[in-house]
């Protein structure tokens, strides 16, 4: 912020600068009025340029920076609101889906954008990778834990049908990551990092250090993990990384952590409670998950195995986060949750059955939840 009002405030010297030499240079006749004009601009310029920008600009003067749809503005809003209105009711074409889409994604709201894509993509079929990729994304936006079900096997068939195709290979590579494929991994994030003309130097360090894990993984289990498919192995990367809305630099996916980052280890028991043990799916997805209590933003940590495995004992750590810079290692007091999706999907949902145990801040714990409670 401090470079930008510098910034600005040298724009604002030169645009004076620009009105006081035609004043200044003025005949001696009218000097006096010159030089009269001439303090005017240098007071009034300056004032009036930072009231405009202070009373227009959408950036929050006072207070904590504004989320994306309090930025927006109420006839934004409005616009969206009538377009999704106008949708539920008449219907619309594939376009005007992905407008919608588009336009929940950039106010946030995320839930809802999985919902619009979700329609987009039932209008192609499941044939068009701009759709298939961005209702994955709405979906990993909306839970990261979708990148390892639904949404992770919408990127599949995203890489299926389109090898090149760069968010894709790069959601696939966390995919892969989570699910213990690291060569697969390793293989689809370079070659994001081998593409020509190469991804920015910000996309290209972050690259790098999730094949390093990768890589290390691979190392460690003496190569034995799951080989790379034709669909992203030696693929060429394509122009840029990401897409409308993410790119590895901000995106809300899961991300391995960096190797340096797996400071603290969280063990968890998990068990089921023999009141509900008749109502649990042998094949329902499991989650274990680290968050901030009370599970504002994304979790910090996330595994996925199946209920049958049920009691079992996981062990969160950095390397299961699921986004750059965003792990166990520097969390607090962390809410640890166990829940059956009996759904089958990420997003809670009515029904599922979950326990939770809150973990003081600290270094590495082992702890114990017992999923004893059904999601209102």
């Amino acid at each position: 912020m401090t470079a930008f009002l510098i910034a600005a405030a040298l724009m604002v010297v030169g645009a004076s600068a620009l009105v006081l030499i035609p004043l200044l240079r003025r005949a001696n006749a009218e000097q006096r009025r010159a030089t009269t004009s001439a303090l005017v601009v240098v007071l009034a310029l300056p004032l009036f340029s930072g009231w405009l920008y202070a009373r227009w600009s959408n950036w929050p003067w006072s207070g904590a920076p504004q989320s994306a749809a309090q930025q927006a503005s109420p006839e934004v809003i409005a616009m969206v609101e009538n377009l999704a209105a106008r949708l539920a009711r008449d219907g619309g074409s594939l376009d005007e889906w992905q407008m919608l889409g588009r336009s929940r994604v950039q106010l946030g709201q995320y839930d809802a954008a999985a919902e619009a894509y979700r329609q987009a993509y039932r209008m192609s079929g499941g044939t068009d990778v701009a759709t298939l990729t961005s209702y994955a994304e709405a979906l990993v936006l909306a839970d990261p834990g979708a990148l390892l079900a639904d949404a992770g096997d919408l990127f599949e068939r995203a890489l299926s049908l389109s090898p090149q195709d760069p968010k894709s290979l790069w959601y696939g590579g966390l995919a892969a990551f989570g699910r213990e494929q690291y060569a697969l991994a390793r293989d689809r994030w370079q070659a994001l990092l081998d593409h020509d003309p190469p991804p920015p130097e910000d996309v290209r360090q972050i690259l790098a250090d999730r094949i390093a894990v990768a890589e290390s993984h691979v190392a460690g289990a003496g190569g034995a993990s799951a080989p790379a498919t034709p669909s992203a192995a030696g693929a060429a990367s394509p122009p840029a990384i990401g897409g409308t809305t993410t790119s590895p630099a901000t995106s809300g996916a899961a991300a391995p952590a960096a190797a340096g980052d797996a400071a603290r280890r969280i063990v968890v028991e998990v068990s089921a409670a023999a009141a509900l043990s008749s109502q649990i799916d042998p094949a329902a997805p499991l989650f274990v998950l680290a968050r901030n209590p009370g599970g504002g933003g994304p979790p910090l940590a996330v595994e996925r195995h199946e209920a049958r495995e049920l009691p079992l004992t996981v062990e969160l750590s950095s390397e299961d986060a699921m986004m750059p810079g965003r792990t166990l290692a520097g969390a607090g007091e962390v809410e640890i949750v166990a829940r059956v999706a009996k759904g089958g999907g990420p997003v809670a949902a009515r029904g599922d059955l979950y326990g939770s145990i809150v973990v003081p801040a600290g270094g590495d714990a082992r702890v114990r939840v017992e999923i004893d409670r059904v999601q209102p």
